[in-house]
């Protein structure tokens, strides 16, 4: 073993074991109480199976039923043990082997979680018919799974990856009894899901509500609440109104209520650097995709130079044509940072401080735009999609601001299409075609110290995602991140990284700002949730009012 693997593992465990210290401990009270959730989607596929919800918004169930090998400490978001109680890195990051906690139960008597059941698991996820977000990631890393013991399991991968920690991680992976799904099937297995976390499902109406209980005792950490009720209600106002009238006790709300809310003397929780928000432009594939579509202004052929210089020209007109800060100042009350760049956190190690935000500069835009041989505007519309997701309903006012400045000063036609993540996802994995079609994205960063975990699934051409620009360049910045275990040299690949989106200007570029939950003082006291996600998850972790 090379001297830096042994020193990763080394600082991995150490870092890990005292991290756990004040993380995981048992709870002696007893779960009492009931909070309810107001959350504008309990899933995507809503199939309570890990490796079947392909949207983030399902694991507001999943995760409460199973675990993962790890997880992020909630204040610091460094990665910490959960069920596998340390491991390491060996062959240069292509092979990770972990060390598994004994005794750990599944619900309902279906006996010991050990490696099989890890190795059975990530398998599932590497089907072919997965749709898990992780699953295409997966598929793309992870070469076989083995079982050296009862409690030792070694993931092989394809290629070396000094990430795969980050990204097996809770809300990424979970773990089910392998006998229990063989046994009563996937159907079954999802309708009564059994896994180790600190909860189970006691009830369930499709696209309505999830009702979970805590278990009296967990090998983690108890609950504090006994009951854990869930309500879709897809409708911002609605929920709020109920928040109000004691019908539910926490909700995501946007900043246009953040005022409503202080005013109802309730509480507002922050999720510090929840979301980074920028405007994608869709239809910046490859040429070789089927979807590719040459007419898009501002989508370059590569292996035409002045299709590219007058794409480049629109992408800019687009972006000087939009004021951010009147967006930030508007949408999210000022408490957004400006970014320079999308999905990398102003400010952070990732970004250069020489970038600076772009300018507001619509004279430049128009003149820009006329440039590029659209003095008149497209000759088509631009579909804006309104798009709101949990903890992230700015996403839709964001993209109504955008449409706003570009009619205004460039006198482009924008259609507005109202959107659902559930309508939206089951294009997961498919080539879906963005051409002519643009949104807000308020992009989680998890984990805040590797965002190019999550950037996998949108930003690169193997994406399940893929809403930004696919480009050669990209995805060899992208494979060199993964395979470089220097934590300084990582961290100036992802800064060249955002010196090419930002010298590109592929998409808009926002802010960085909080997620706000509104909840009720009298039922909930506190519930520290980690930097860097925008959803409210954990459930154990959430304090009752006493």
């Amino acid at each position: 073993m090379k001297r830096w693997q042994v020193l990763f593992s080394a600082v991995s465990s150490v870092m890990a074991l005292m991290l756990v210290a004040g993380h995981l401990t048992s709870a002696e009270a007893k779960p009492a109480g009931k909070l309810t959730v107001g959350l504008s989607s309990i899933g995507t596929e809503e199939i309570w199976l890990p490796w079947a919800e392909s949207g983030r918004e399902g694991w507001s169930v999943v995760g409460a039923l199973y675990e993962s090998l790890l997880t992020t400490h909630r204040e610091s978001g460094a990665v910490i043990p959960m069920v596998a109680e340390r491991w390491q890195v060996e062959k240069g990051g292509k092979q990770w082997r972990f060390f598994l906690r004994r005794g750990i139960q599944f619900h309902a008597g279906h006996g010991e979680l050990t490696a099989d059941d890890v190795k059975f698991s990530m398998e599932m996820y590497l089907d072919k018919n997965a749709r898990g977000s992780a699953a295409a990631l997966y598929r793309r890393l992870i070469d076989r799974i083995e079982v050296v013991n009862p409690h030792q399991v070694v993931f092989h991968l394809k290629e070396p990856n000094v990430t795969l920690d980050t990204q097996l991680t809770l809300g990424w992976f979970g773990i089910a009894s392998k006998r229990y799904v063989e046994t009563v099937g996937q159907g079954k297995a999802a309708a009564t899901p059994v896994g180790t976390g600190p909860f189970t499902l006691i009830d369930y109406q499709r696209s309505h509500s999830a009702t979970l209980e805590a278990l009296d005792q967990h090998w983690r950490l108890a609950s504090g609440f006994k009951t854990i009720h869930l309500r879709q209600v897809p409708d911002e106002a609605a929920r709020l109104a109920m928040l109000r009238a004691g019908e539910i006790d926490i909700t995501a709300v946007s900043f246009k209520f953040k005022r409503e809310v202080e005013a109802a003397r309730l509480q507002l929780l922050r999720i510090k650097g929840a979301a980074i928000y920028h405007v994608y432009l869709g239809g910046q594939v490859l040429p070789t995709r089927k979807t590719f579509d040459a007419q898009v202004p501002w989508a370059g052929n590569p292996n035409d130079p002045a299709s590219l210089e007058r794409a480049l020209k629109v992408r800019r007109a687009l972006n000087l044509a939009v004021d951010k800060q009147a967006i930030i100042n508007s949408v999210f009350e000022g408490e957004g940072v400006r970014s320079p760049v999308p999905y990398l956190s102003p400010g952070s190690e990732f970004v250069p401080n020489a970038l600076a935000p772009y300018a507001y500069d619509p004279v430049q835009a128009k003149r820009l735009l006329a440039e590029a041989g659209y003095a008149q505007g497209f000759a088509r519309e631009v579909e804006m999609l309104l798009m709101p997701w949990p903890g992230r309903a700015e996403m839709v006012d964001v993209a109504e601001a955008v449409a706003g400045f570009w009619e205004r000063h460039l006198g482009l036609k924008v259609k507005r299409t109202p959107i659902d993540f559930a309508t939206w996802a089951p294009g997961v994995g498919k080539p879906r075609n963005m051409s002519w079609r643009a949104g807000a994205h308020g992009f989680i960063g998890r984990p805040v110290a590797e965002p190019v975990v999550s950037m996998a699934t949108w930003a690169f051409s193997p994406s399940s995602y893929m809403t930004f620009a696919e480009t050669a360049e990209f995805d060899a910045l992208y494979n060199k991140i993964l395979a470089e275990p220097d934590r300084a040299e990582r961290a100036q690949l992802y800064r060249d990284l955002a010196q090419t989106m930002y010298k590109g200007y592929y998409s808009l570029p926002i802010a960085a700002v909080p997620a706000l939950y509104a909840y009720n003082p009298k039922v909930l006291s506190s519930w520290p949730l980690p930097p860097g996600d925008a959803y409210a998850h954990g459930y154990e972790y959430a304090v009752p009012a006493r």
